[in-house]
């Protein structure tokens, strides 16, 4: 994790690293951002190392170089365990009424067949993909098969579910989405 001292070092970084591995990239526009496993955020004397950004880049960048799935693309694996392990240090308080809305109305979310298709998810969904990967690590019938589920999305180069669903877990989208409002539904509905 790299914290730069000025807002501008920050933001400027990401494209000077673009250029030295003969690419490019757009400063980033975010609090934080990972690119080729290297956690880069600022600092800010108003919240110190108290930060969940931190924490969040972190996770990014310990996927990249231990699982091998490729930081910056937004998927939901990536972003899933991101944001499950900076709720579990930062406590989000409004989190429990969001997955209540989101699991209450089909508009809020996702169908989980597009959330896991190994593509870029929008923010305001990331809270669907941290469930999902909660589920995956916690539910008995799905986290005896994870570390399966993970190495065979290596083994094929994306995060795609699709590919693996039936084969490693054994189960339909219906019976997957079922599963996880269940999951949902017991875990954050008081």
């Amino acid at each position: 994790l790299v914290i730069f001292s000025s807002e501008s070092e920050y933001r400027t970084f990401t494209p000077r690293l673009a250029r030295m591995l003969n690419g490019s990239a757009q400063p980033p526009q975010s609090g934080g951002y990972t690119i080729n496993g290297i956690a880069t955020s600022t600092w800010n004397p108003k919240y110190g190392t108290a930060r969940p950004v931190y924490t969040h880049e972190f996770v990014h960048s310990l996927i990249e170089k231990t699982m091998r799935f490729p930081s910056g693309q937004g998927e939901w694996v990536h972003e899933g365990l991101a944001n499950l392990y900076q709720a579990k240090l930062y406590p989000q308080d409004n989190l429990k009424k969001i997955v209540q809305e989101g699991i209450e109305d089909e508009e809020a979310r996702l169908p989980l067949e597009t959330l896991c298709n190994g593509w870029r998810i929008p923010m305001n969904r990331y809270w669907q993909a941290m469930t999902v990967m909660q589920m995956l690590i916690d539910d008995d019938k799905y986290s005896m098969r994870l570390k399966e589920a993970l190495e065979a999305m290596r083994g094929n180069g994306t995060t795609d579910l699709s590919e693996i669903l039936e084969p490693v877990f054994d189960v339909s989208w219906e019976e997957f989405t079922f599963d996880w409002l269940t999951f949902c539904s017991a875990t954050f509905i008081d």
